[in-house]
C-alpha cells in the first residue's frame, strides 16, 4: 500500500488541533497537496518534515486564512453540509473569522455545531469556544459547554470543562476537583484547575508532581507547574474556598 493511501485510512481524530506525539516531534496536520491553494490534504510530519501526504482532498477550506474572495456568509453556509468533514472544517476555521469583539454569528454557529451528531465536529466546535474564544462568556455559551461535559466523547467533555473553568463557572469546579485525583488525568483538566487558580486543588496537583505525572504524560510543556503556581496562595491570601465566585 502506498504511503498516501495509508495516510487517508488513518483515523481523522489524529488530526485534531494540538495532537503532538513523541515529544512533539510527530505531527499530524493539513497542508497543501498541489499548486492550487484551495486543495488541501492530510500530512504526517516528523520534526517539521513531511513523511507522508494523503491523496484524498480535504473538502472545505485550507488550513489558515481563507481566500480573500470568501466571506463569512459563505463559510457559515457550509455549517449544515451533509458531509461531516466539511462541518468540521467550518468549526475549525470559524474562530479566525470571529473578529474583535467576536461576531455573534460565529458564536451562534459554533454553539450549534457543539450539538452536531458527529463526534469530531462537536469536539472541534467545543474546542473553538473553549480554547479559541475564551473571552466570550454568555449564558448561551455556558449552557453549550455544560451540555458537552456529559458528552460520550471524552475529549469533547474535557474541552468543555476547561472552557467552563476559564470562565470561572462553578459548575465545573467539582468535576475538575474529582478528575485531578486520578493519576492518569488529562492535561486539559490540569489546565482547568490552573484556570480556577484555587488552593483547594493544590494538594492533588502536588501529588501528581511527586508521582512524576509531567515527565510521563506531558514532558514538553510545564502545564502542571503552571497550575501549581496558579493555585498556590500568595502571602496574605486565604486558602481555597472550594466554590469560586463567578466573575461577570
Amino acid at each position: 500500500m502506498r504511503r498516501g493511501s495509508l495516510v487517508d485510512r488513518l483515523p481523522r481524530r489524529l488530526w485534531h488541533l494540538g495532537n503532538l506525539y513523541l515529544g512533539a516531534r510527530l505531527h499530524f496536520c493539513i497542508g497543501h497537496g498541489s499548486s492550487d491553494p484551495g486543495v488541501t490534504v492530510r500530512t504526517v510530519e516528523w520534526n517539521g518534515h513531511v513523511l507522508a501526504r494523503g491523496k484524498q482532498w480535504v473538502r472545505g477550506f485550507p488550513d489558515g486564512p481563507l481566500p480573500d474572495d470568501v466571506d463569512l456568509d459563505q463559510v457559515l453556509s457550509y455549517r449544515g453540509d451533509p458531509d461531516p468533514q466539511v462541518r468540521l472544517e467550518v468549526a475549525a476555521q470559524l474562530p479566525s473569522w470571529a473578529g474583535e469583539p467576536p461576531d455573534d454569528r460565529v458564536v451562534e454557529a459554533l454553539i450549534d455545531l457543539t450539538g452536531d451528531p458527529d463526534d469530531d465536529v462537536r469536539s472541534w466546535a467545543t474546542f473553538a469556544l473553549s480554547g479559541q474564544l475564551p473571552a466570550v462568556d454568555t449564558p448561551a455559551v455556558g449552557a453549550a459547554l455544560w451540555a458537552r461535559t456529559a458528552d460520550q466523547d471524552a475529549e469533547t467533555a474535557r474541552h468543555a470543562l476547561r472552557g467552563l473553568a476559564q470562565r470561572h463557572d462553578p459548575r465545573a469546579f467539582g468535576p475538575v476537583a474529582e478528575a485531578i485525583q486520578r493519576p492518569d488525568v488529562n492535561y486539559q483538566l490540569i489546565e482547568a484547575a490552573g484556570a480556577f487558580g484555587d488552593a483547594t486543588f493544590l494538594d492533588a496537583l502536588e501529588r501528581l508532581k511527586a508521582r512524576g505525572w509531567e515527565a510521563e504524560n506531558y514532558p514538553y510543556d510545564p502545564v502542571l507547574d503552571r497550575a501549581i503556581d496558579a493555585c498556590r496562595p500568595q502571602p496574605g491570601e486565604q486558602q481555597g474556598s472550594g466554590l469560586p465566585e463567578r466573575s461577570e
